[in-house]
């Protein structure tokens, strides 16, 4: 267990300042700045909250609008916290936010569902200007996984793999940098379950928030980073300032990245330095052991200065096949007194004759007292998939100085890895019935070399290059450089033209390592002037009414459909109250979670995005504003992905997932059959949609019942290959298009960029053809559209450019919905009957309510007709059904309800509906 420190009051925390500023700082990685730094946060003392600038070692603010902290560590208070850490090596700074604790009755301020400190750094030569001018960056970090440490606010306990934070409000993160003048750099640790899996992430080149930069690395372990930031005044990157970064104590930088400032801002007017857990949604927790600035760019310097001893290796041969021996020959000079030689080799390697020296596990150690050369050799493995490029890490070690990095070759290269083929797909897109050219372009051959390919279905192999056709894989064979030719051939069906087909290929060279073909391979198609208009045979429709989504366009408040009917403005920025289901208008969202008023009261409706989404993507202008703005449902419990579910096709419900979404619901006056011209999708990101229109209900999506059609399956945008709305996001502004016959949603207007289409088919499911709409017959008086949760992967259009899937979806942006004028068939007949006439016989008498009481008392047989039973029309067949005929007969009182037991007629309008399988009396 570690041990913990007292807090301190903001007195005795501004006391530490003057004790800790006679103190030299301390040095890890690097030599400390010539100048030194202008201020370290050694996090070795002192971390009560106090007012204004008193907080930490007493120059740290936490009065700002990203912080609830209440002032406390892990014992007593609100769950999470800051406090001094000491674990008996080191002490450091440990910040904990659970998540929102006011959920759970911790309240304001001091809930700790966020924390986040600032130090002005003007004092210290922090001008307005300073991340423009240039500043430098020295801190060590990690996410704790041990004690103290509290559970989240979801009831969840702390993760063991840890619990990172990401990049949040203008690029707010745990480490921060700000200038007055306008600008933020932050840097955020995130961890396995985190959308971009472990690593650093901070500012993206031209999106803040959606595309950061991202730094694979371990966030358990801590680590140290030598950050420089400087305005790219040369235009070197797409953002507005360049950052190099350098980690633990190498004085090779990891990287140069092009950032773009974010516009997070607490402490308005100051420079300064933050520390922090800012965002209410978020959890996560951080460990900060220092954290020091300088006013200049700078570059690191190795913190030792004494002699070494210089060395350089040789790999002989310099590129191998598998089984193959390699010799690894160490020169070392400059010897000048007892050196110890320490070489590490790649995995999939072992180690042959060691040379005299000493082996544990992968590493090779020496010790020498004069120049010269030391040698070993390692055994590739046999089999060619363990023969990938290995990377070579030694060190110098000179008695009672400095240590040194051996140079020279420092990797084992598969004598394979010069092969490249690369794929060329002519033309793109393609048409149905359309021969399509695929090229491979092979180079760097040294062994034979088989190539196999997998085409898309609904395509024939015509040409298959003088190679193996078994299906739809093609095995072909390079025995030198050059370039391979075949053809496919498109299905003539519109129906097969989609836009998701891929060649996917391997690239297996005799004694070398499998890869993969690189270059093109998607295939999308596109049905050229596709023009889908009223089929002669065709059902009449009625329009009913039609709703726009999101927040209200620049044009006005609503767009029209294309029969110039003005769509209904569903408003996010009224507020959560504005759009609950009201009776009187007759269509809102349904309250799931009644008392909800997380997120501002979007939480009645479930995971609402409590975000107006406006995305602004493309041209103003109805009837383009439409695809600017929708209403989406995020932030899902559960992941649904294909390892949950098995299949990318599969539904979330087929992994053992409850259904997850939200609701909403339109009343109908009238009965009778409807269909409906729809769009799913989002112009800004790619997200993956479910959506199903129910017949009536209640409760909640896992409540649905079975009178229900499906609008969209499964349709994930990550997956399309097509649109391109936003920069660099394949499937961003790509649609789920419902419709039937020409009730179409509006088009673009041919000026880039365009919304992007998937037809969806009456299955829900993608087509090549035109759009259709499943029939739903409805007599429930309303109908519920649930915007649920599809199955994210990761695909081309993927956040992150193809390395991260986004869990978001349900998004609607328009719905229309529209009434036949005759259900497919015609319309269903009522029964006609005579109400109390029991026994079917046609006429009312005393066997009728005898009939009655053997039903249900005397296990007789039940009514053929059970409208005809129901005697007083209550919904039920009951001992008053008999009661009320006897009485008729024989007392005076009252008859059957309507249609009565003299004429035949229907069921009357409102009654409840109990069926009829079968009457023959009212035939004639």
């Amino acid at each position: 267990m570690t041990q913990r420190t007292c807090l301190l009051s903001a007195t005795a925390s501004l006391a530490l300042i003057f004790a800790s500023s006679v103190e030299s700082f301390a040095q890890d990685s690097w030599a400390e700045p010539v100048d030194g730094w202008a201020y370290s946060y050694e996090a070795d003392d002192g971390q009560a909250a106090g007012d204004a600038f008193a907080s930490l070692d007493g120059t740290w603010n936490h009065e700002n609008g990203s912080d609830q902290w209440d002032g406390l560590g892990f014992e007593g208070g609100s769950p999470g916290g800051a406090e001094i850490v000491d674990d008996g090596d080191a002490s450091f700074l440990r910040l904990q936010e659970t998540g929102n604790p006011t959920q759970i009755g911790f309240p304001d301020p001091g809930s700790n569902r966020k924390i986040y400190l600032g130090h002005d750094i003007g004092p210290e030569g922090g001008t307005g200007s300073i991340l423009d001018d240039g500043a430098t960056l020295n801190f060590r970090i990690r996410v704790p996984v041990d004690d103290p440490i509290d559970d989240l606010s979801s009831g969840a306990p702390y993760p063991e793999s840890g619990d990172g934070y990401g990049l949040h409000n203008g690029a707010k993160a745990n480490i921060n940098i700000k200038q007055a003048n306008g600008g933020l750099f932050g840097m955020s640790l995130t961890t396995v379950d985190d959308a971009t899996g472990e690593g650093i992430i901070f500012n993206g080149e031209t999106d803040v928030e959606g595309s950061p930069n991202v730094i694979a690395l371990d966030p358990l372990d801590w680590n140290e980073f030598f950050i420089s930031i400087r305005s790219d005044i040369d235009l070197v990157g797409a953002g507005t300032h360049l950052v190099t970064i350098w980690m633990n104590g190498d004085t090779d930088p990891v990287g140069e990245y092009s950032v773009t400032l974010g516009n997070g801002n607490d402490f308005g007017g100051l420079s300064y330095l933050a520390i922090g857990l800012g965002a209410t949604p978020l959890s996560g927790a951080l460990d900060v052991d220092f954290f020091r600035w300088a006013p200049e760019a700078l570059e690191p310097e190795d913190s030792c200065a004494g002699p070494s001893t210089l060395a350089t290796r040789t790999i002989d041969p310099a590129a191998y096949f598998p089984g193959q021996t390699l010799t690894v020959t160490i020169n070392a000079e400059t010897v000048t007194g007892t050196t110890t030689i320490s070489d590490t080799f790649p995995d999939g390697f072992t180690i042959g004759d060691t040379g005299g020296g000493a082996v544990n596990g992968n590493t090779v150690s020496y010790e020498i007292t004069e120049p010269g050369s030391v040698s070993y050799t390692i055994l590739a493995a046999e089999d060619p998939g363990d023969c990938s490029d290995g990377s070579f890490v030694g060190e110098t070690v000179l008695a009672g100085s400095c240590e040194a990095k051996i140079e020279g070759d420092a990797v084992a290269q598969n004598a394979t890895t010069g092969l490249t083929v690369t794929r060329a797909v002519t033309p793109l897109p393609h048409s149905p019935g359309e021969d399509i050219t695929v090229t491979l372009s092979v180079s760097g051959v040294v062994s034979e070399t088989t190539i196999v390919e997998t085409v898309p279905d609904g395509m024939t192999i015509s040409d298959a290059a003088g190679g193996a056709v078994d299906g739809n894989t093609l095995t072909l064979t390079a025995i030198l450089d050059g370039d391979i030719d075949y053809v496919l051939t498109a299905s003539e069906d519109p129906a097969d033209c989609r836009p998701d087909g891929t060649i996917t290929g391997t690239v297996s060279p005799l004694g070398g390592c499998e890869s993969v073909v690189g270059g093109e391979g998607p295939t999308p198609c596109t049905v050229p002037d596709l023009e889908c208009e009223f089929p002669p045979d065709g059902i009449d429709a009625e329009y009913i009414i039609g709703f726009q989504f999101g927040v209200p366009p620049d044009t006005g408040l609503a767009c029209e459909n294309t029969i110039g009917e003005e769509l209904v403005m569903v408003n996010q920025n009224l507020g959560a109250n504005a759009l609950a289901y009201d009776v009187d208008r007759g269509w809102g969202f349904e309250v799931t979670n009644p008392g909800d008023a997380s997120r501002n009261g979007w939480g009645q409706f479930g995971p609402f995005d409590d975000s107006p989404n406006n995305r602004n993507r493309f041209t103003t202008g109805c009837a383009e504003d439409i695809y600017d703005s929708f209403i989406g449902f995020k932030n899902f419990v559960d992941t649904c992905n294909e390892e949950v579910v098995g299949s990318p096709d599969e539904i979330c419900e087929e992994g053992g997932l409850l259904p997850a979404g939200g609701i909403f619901r339109i009343d109908l006056e009238d009965e009778g059959c409807y269909r409906f011209v729809a769009v799913i999708g989002d112009a800004d990101n790619p997200h993956a949609h479910r959506v199903l229109v129910e017949d009536g209900g209640e409760g909640g999506p896992v409540d649905i019942g079975n009178n229900l059609v499906v609008l969209v399956n499964n349709f994930d945008q990550n997956q399309e290959e097509e649109g391109q709305v936003k920069p660099d996001c394949l499937g961003c502004g790509v649609f789920a298009r419902i419709g039937f016959d020409d009730k179409l949603p509006p088009g673009g207007d041919g000026i880039e960029p365009d919304p992007v289409f998937v037809n969806m088919d009456d299955e829900g499911l993608a087509t090549g053809g035109c759009p259709n709409s499943p029939i739903l017959e409805s007599s429930e008086g309303y109908i519920r559209i649930h915007l649920l949760q599809g199955n994210a992967n990761v695909g081309p259009g993927s956040k992150q450019n193809g390395t991260g899937r986004d869990p978001n979806g349900g998004d609607i942006v328009m719905f229309e919905v529209w009434r036949l004028d005759d259900c497919p068939g015609g319309n269903p007949t009522k029964p006609v009957f005579r109400r109390g006439d029991a026994d079917g016989r046609g006429d009312l008498q005393l066997t009728d309510a005898i009939f009655i009481l053997n039903f249900l008392f005397t296990g007789g047989p039940p009514p053929a007709c059970s409208e005809a039973a129901d005697a007083d029309d209550n919904g039920t067949v009951q001992l008053t059904d008999g009661i009320r005929i006897l009485n008729f007969l024989f007392t005076g009182g009252p008859p059957p309800s309507a249609p009565g037991p003299a004429d035949c007629g229907e069921d009357p309008e409102g009654s409840i509906d109990l069926g009829c399988v079968s009457y023959t009396a009212c035939a004639d």
